[in-house]
């Protein structure tokens, strides 16, 4: 079974996601640096990723999680931070958080894809 995982991206000052780039084609992003373990990561691919200004506001991107890769960037603990190459699919936005909601979370960590457009394919 895939998974999902939900996200804080801020904007930066210019209005972008802050590190959401264009990677190969108009609807595929690559975003960086998360601080991913390489299981957690391995297990997104064929799933989704939404990304929150806040936990408690709705995604503002989102998408099918097509592939992941090392940032080329380390974390406080020495681990590559990764690279999350992702489709952008309408549904991926306004999407309400779902996992880990503590004050201090970053990220909601993996979570089953329940919802009906996780079901379908790519």
């Amino acid at each position: 079974m895939a998974n999902a995982i939900h996200l804080i991206c801020r904007r930066d000052d210019s209005g972008r996601l802050t590190g959401l780039a264009l990677y190969e084609r108009p609807d595929v992003y690559r975003s960086i640096a998360w601080e991913i373990s390489p299981e957690d990561a391995a297990a997104l691919v064929g799933g989704w990723v939404y990304f929150h200004p806040k936990k408690a506001q709705v995604s503002e991107f989102g998408g099918r999680v097509l592939k992941v890769e090392e940032a080329g960037s380390a974390t406080a603990y020495g681990r590559p931070e990764i690279a999350l190459i992702v489709r952008s699919l309408v549904a991926g936005k306004g999407q309400k958080w779902r996992g880990t909601a503590h004050g201090m979370a970053w990220t909601g960590g993996l979570v089953e894809t329940t919802l009906p457009h996780e079901q379908g394919a790519a």
